[in-house]
């Protein structure tokens, strides 16, 4: 038999507030960072894994980091954030005011499902990130 999960719409809610707030611990501002797939693997299998691929861009995150809606979380990330290196975005992580990698999701473009959806994903050194609109957890 396959596992599965129900939740109920409220717990669904408390467990978005949870990431929001835990990416609020530490003293610093939680930050959201873009790899490329370079790495091997592309993308890390487990969040305790080490980042693999070139960082791209960083992205200091301010309160509030999003808004929970209908059982999503929808990201307020700003657009202001210069490309570090030039690349295609495959995924992102986002850390907590520690440093502490807190999730790690896929990167897609504006058609793609990805929770965190670009303008562009090929990204270019100097210029800025321009997130879509319709970047949610569910």
């Amino acid at each position: 038999m396959t596992a599965i999960v129900q939740i109920s719409e409220l717990h669904n809610e408390y467990r978005l507030q949870g990431t929001l707030d835990s990416l609020l611990i530490g003293p610093a501002a939680p930050k959201m960072r873009i790899y490329d797939d370079t790495g091997s693997p592309q993308m890390p299998a487990l969040i305790t894994d080490a980042a693999t691929g070139n960082l791209l861009v960083e992205v200091v995150l301010e309160d509030p980091v999003g808004t929970i809606d209908n059982g999503e979380l929808a990201w307020a990330i700003p657009d202001d954030a210069l490309v570090m290196v030039t690349g295609d975005a495959f995924w992102a992580e986002f850390v907590d005011g520690n440093g502490d990698v807190n999730t790690r999701c896929t990167v897609t473009g504006v058609g793609g499902d990805g929770p965190i959806r670009l303008v562009e994903t090929h990204l270019l050194a100097g210029s800025a990130l321009r997130v879509a609109p319709g970047s949610k957890f569910r």
